[in-house]
């Protein structure tokens, strides 16, 4: 009964986003006409990439594995703990390569951008708490998209992190959950106030 509620509570009342992989990033940006295009070439980049990623795995996962853990995203793993991040490459190096190949193309290269599920992502009324580290460059807007489209979330950007913030900073990390469960427990996580989202820096 316990380990249910418990789940149950997390579930239902707490959400937590952990941007590990945010879908794929529009770089939308300049003029309307100008953003569409790039939206679409930034779709196809993200579907090649992840293609490109597979056949890699394909090839032989040891070589594969390497590549993937000195992302440019993940070198601040290593870059802060050695050892704990040429233990995570080697248990990486250990999948299974067709399953990796599988998740690239059946995960990866289909999942939708987020841009594309906003209107979803604004039902959702549970506490809300987005993580990102400020060196995950492809989840970093991500993170603020859920920030202002969620009205019940809070965002934290952990600095000098990249894409594995629960690895790198472990401490810092369970804390900010644990400061988030106690908010929700303690009925002390508040919905934005609607006059946050105002384009002006007076008030009236």
């Amino acid at each position: 009964m316990g380990s249910f509620s418990l789940m149950h509570w997390i579930v239902v009342l707490a959400i937590i986003l952990i941007l590990f992989g945010a879908g794929k990033l529009p770089r939308v940006m300049g003029d309307f006409a100008k953003g569409i295009k790039a939206f679409k070439a930034g779709m196809k980049e993200e579907e090649e990439e992840a293609e490109a990623a597979a056949r890699r795995f394909e090839a032989g996962m040891a070589k594969a594995a390497e590549a993937y853990a000195l992302g440019a995203t993940r070198v601040q793993f290593q870059n802060k703990d050695p050892r704990g991040w040429s233990e995570f490459a080697r248990q990486l190096a250990e999948h299974s390569s067709e399953g990796s190949a599988y998740t690239m193309r059946g995960v990866q290269k289909r999942r939708p951008s987020l841009y594309e599920l906003v209107d979803k992502i604004r039902t959702i009324t549970a506490p809300t708490l987005v993580m990102t580290g400020d060196e995950d460059w492809p989840c970093l807007e991500p993170g603020l998209l859920m920030k202002s489209t969620i009205a019940s979330a809070g965002l934290i950007v952990m600095p000098n992190a990249g894409h594995t913030i629960n690895l790198e900073d472990p401490a810092a990390f369970n804390q900010h959950l644990a400061d988030f469960f106690h908010a929700v427990d303690a009925g002390a996580w508040r919905n934005r106030d609607p006059r946050a989202m105002q384009d002006a820096i007076l008030g009236r």
